[in-house]
This record gives structure tokens, sequence and C-alpha cells, in this order.
């Protein structure tokens, strides 16, 4: 049987060969955005560079824009740096860590493939806080596979993401995908950092400019998560000091830890910390509380914790998705059809360079084609005053011979077009074999009581059904068998051979 093939399958099959042609290696980059600075980290000559520009107080708040001009400053001046003043599109993956996000375990009843994406709308739907059209969000399988009973969401109000969207563009940014901070510091961990545990889950305690997020980890991905800002945890105090620190660490490191086992996740005993600050008293308060702390670093020597979300995010990859892994991402299909355009752009621009190579290159082939041949056309013309007498005899002679040939084979077809078959019945299984568009291989012929047979191939079913329905209305011939163990697929079509009892007088076997 065979499988029918959807528009949609050749089209993304298309998509990923102009990828692989046209996206090439293309640098990878990510981008941080937080109230304090926005950072780029992005791949120059082989080797990571890591710029930023730091914001002016209140430019953002919580991730929301509110000194537009200022955050446009900042993006074009992070714009320059990373691509030396010129003019063009920079591609990232945007890592948020000041924006409120949330994200979350959302169970799944059992599905098909196709009904994944439906039945993980109507799921995250019942999870979120308000209707979908208010967030932007995304999921993404778990490990366990796509048929899973349960997936990873996340959220973040959709004029935030939808502001930060439009700010980038009009830098003459490209974001590819947007995610939690959260998110891209798990994968900086998954990636270059795959034996900081050796636990299956554990729980990531970060701490950076904006506060403190605990999330807990299985299998390098993020399935729970807890954040609290430094204005929350210091309340009315002036600053932060640690006592205030090490009551929240105490209060909450347990109950996040606690609330993941109860959601049926394993017993986390392990804590991987990454901090600028507080990194001997906060491994003494975790190890009060038993757990076992480790300290992440990344790199030799040690990467800036600063830009761990940006590096994260650059992590991500090809900005155009060759790859058939499906990550989280908080962008919708707007920004789908920004990088369609680009790679369309950059098929264009391919073109727009080969197109004329090429005829330059048509051109001149044909011209030293023509020279080659009217040199040839001379040289042959010279030779033709040249030509010995006795060639000239032999090719005369062998030119009657020729039209002797012609004349006798002439004489034969009309021999053969006057020849009357001496076997009416034969006759009549050829006009029957060529009306039903069967060819016969072979054809017995015998009188009554035996059976007579035919062997031949048709083109299909069809044909063949209609040629024993052509011979069963032979009054000729009677008891037309086709067995099936005699029909057979080759090469060539259906190879079969049916029986008959044909009326009249006994013949010789023959073939035609």
């Amino acid at each position: 049987m065979n499988q029918k093939i959807e528009i949609s399958t050749i089209f993304h099959a298309v998509r990923r060969f102009l990828a692989r042609i046209f996206a090439g290696a293309a640098p990878r980059a990510g981008l941080d955005i937080s109230d304090q600075a926005v950072r780029l980290l992005y791949e120059k000559r082989g080797s990571w560079q890591l710029e930023q520009v730091a914001l002016q107080p209140g430019t953002l708040e919580r991730g929301t824009i509110v000194n537009a001009d200022a955050f446009a400053s900042a993006l074009s001046t992070l714009h320059d740096k990373a691509s030396d003043g010129k003019q063009k599109r920079l591609a990232v993956h945007v890592s948020v860590s000041s924006a409120p996000s949330y994200i979350q375990l959302v169970s799944i009843p059992p599905v098909s493939s196709k009904e994944l994406a439906d039945a993980v709308q109507l799921n995250v739907q019942v999870s979120a806080p308000v209707q979908l059209t208010e967030l932007a969000w995304g999921w993404q399988p778990l490990p366990e596979g796509r048929t899973a009973s349960a997936v990873l969401a996340a959220w973040i109000a959709r004029p935030t993401v939808d502001a930060l969207v439009s700010a980038l563009a009009e830098a003459n940014f490209l974001p590819a995908s947007l995610e939690p901070k959260t998110m891209s510091v798990a994968r900086l961990v998954r990636t270059l950092a795959p034996d900081a545990t050796k636990t299956g889950a554990y729980l990531l305690a970060s701490l950076d400019e904006m506060g403190v997020t605990l999330a807990v980890l299985d299998k390098g991905v993020v399935r729970f998560q807890y954040a609290r800002t430094w204005a929350e945890i210091r309340g009315a105090r002036p600053e932060v000091a640690y006592p205030a620190l090490d009551e929240l660490l105490r209060r909450e490191v347990s109950q996040v830890v606690g609330y993941y086992a109860q959601r049926g996740g394993t017993r986390v005993t392990e804590v991987l910390l990454a901090t600028p600050v507080f990194t001997e008293e906060i491994t003494a308060t975790l190890a009060d509380l038993g757990f076992e702390v480790r300290t992440l670093t990344v790199g030799n020597p040690p990467f800036p914790l600063h830009g761990y979300g940006a590096f994260g995010s650059a992590l991500r990859g090809n900005v155009f998705g060759v790859s058939d892994d499906m990550e989280l991402s908080l962008l919708g299909e707007q920004v789908r059809e920004w990088l369609k355009k680009e790679l369309a752009l950059r098929v264009a621009r391919f073109w727009l360079v080969v197109a004329p190579v090429s005829a330059i290159i048509l051109l001149a082939t044909y011209g030293l084609a023509y020279g080659f041949v009217s040199r040839l056309s001379d040289s042959l013309a010279s030779f033709e005053g040249i030509v010995p007498p006795t060639l000239i005899a032999e090719l005369a002679d062998r030119e009657a011979r020729v039209n002797r040939f012609n004349a006798t084979v002439a004489e034969i077809a009309a021999v053969q077009s006057n020849m009357q078959l001496r076997s009416p019945q034969l006759s009549s299984l050829l006009a029957h074999a060529d009306k039903t568009g069967v060819t016969l291989t072979r054809v017995n012929l015998i009188a009554m009581p035996e059976r007579s047979s035919v062997a031949g191939i048709a083109g299909g079913d069809d044909q063949l059904l209609s040629f024993k329905r052509s011979l069963e209305g032979d009054p000729t011939l009677a008891r037309v068998l086709l067995p099936v163990t005699e029909v057979r697929s080759g090469p060539d079509g259906l190879t079969f051979s049916m029986s008959f009892e044909a009326s009249f007088p006994p013949a010789s076997k023959t073939s035609p």
C-alpha cells in the first residue's frame, strides 16, 4: 500500500535542505536581557566574545520597557560592537532574566502525535492563570519522549514579549527564540558541565543581579522553578544582609524540593550552586539542611556568571532550526515567518550572484564551442579535395549494398503483411489479446476433452480480468479458468496462465 505524502512534509524537507545549504555554519549568538544590562555572547573567528551594555536605571522594570529610547540606544550600541558597525541583521537566541516567567510540568493524556499539539494547548490553558491569547507561551516534550504523560510548558505576559521583540527588530536583531533565563542556564549545565552533578535530579540555586532562582533539574531539563527578587528578599531593610537570605533558603529550599517530590519526582539531595556572593555562607546553610553542595563553574578559566544566560541561549545553535529536536520558545508564528523570509533572502542573494556568473560561463563556453566547430568545418572542407579515388569507389560500393539490403527488407515486409494465420482459433486468441492489451507468450491448443492453455503478461489486474472476460464471451471456448496461483507480479507486470476447452479439431502446439 502506498503511503500518502503530505505537502507539509515535502516543504519541511525542502526547508531543511535550503537551511543546510544557505545558513551554513552560521555563528551562534545569545542575548540576555535584564533590568540592569543587555549582554551578547557570539562567535567570532571560532571563539566566544561577550559584550554588554549597562542600562540606565528605570529603562526596564521587571522586563517591561519603560524608557524605549534608552533601551533602543543600548541595543544599537551592542549591535555595533558585535557587527563592527555594519548594518546587517544579527540573528540571536534571547534569554530573559528579569521578566516574571512561569515554568511547570503539564499533564497530557495519551494521544497520537498528530493530536499532541492540540492536547498541549488545551491542558496549558487549564494551568495558565489567564487566556493563552494574553500570554507568550511554548512547550517542549520531556526526555522520556513525545508520547510522555507530561510536557514542559512556560509562559510570560505577551505585551512584555511583544515589546521586546519589536525593539530587537528595530535595532537590527533577528530574535529566533526567547526563553526564561533558567532554561538557558540549564542548557549550559547539561552541555558544558554534564559532570557537575552525579544524580539524576538536583536543585540549581542561581543568584544574579535580579535575585534568587531555585530550579529542579532532572536529566538536565528544568522541571520546576521558584524565583524571588532582591527587593522581595530585602523587604523593609535598606540592603540585603545574609540573615534575610539565610531565612529565605531555609524556608523555600525544603518547600521546593518537597513540592517536586509530591508531584511524582525523585528525592533531591544535591544542590548545584551558581553565585557571585555569599558562597561560603550559602554552602553552610544548605549543608545544614542536609544537602550536598557543588559549585557550578564553566570553562577554564571560569566563564563569568553574569554571562550564563547569554551563553546558554547561544548553545541552541543555528537559528534556522534544521534540527528535529524541539526546544521550548515563547515566540510565535510571527518570528517563524521572519526566519523563513530571512532564509528566502539568503537564497535570493545567492542567485543574484550565481545567475550572472553562470550566464557569463555559459556564453564563454558557447563561444569556445563555436570556434571549435568552425575550425573543424574548415579542416573538413580543406580535406574534401584530397580524398583518394579508391576510397570514393569503396564508399559507392557500400552504398549500393545498403540499398539492395533495404529493398530486400521491404519485400519481406510486404509478404508478411499479406500472410494469414492458418489457424482461425489462434487468430481469435490473438484478437482477444490485442483488444485487451495483453501480451501472449505461449499458446497451447488441444482438442477436447483435453484443456488448452495460454500464458502471457498483463499490465494490471483490470487488464487481466478484461482478457478473461473476453475469452469467456467467445462461443468457441468454454470453462475458462484463471488459477490465482498462476498469477505472479514481475518487473514487466502480471504474468499469468489460464486454461479453457476449445471446440475445434486437434491442432499442434504453436507459439507466436
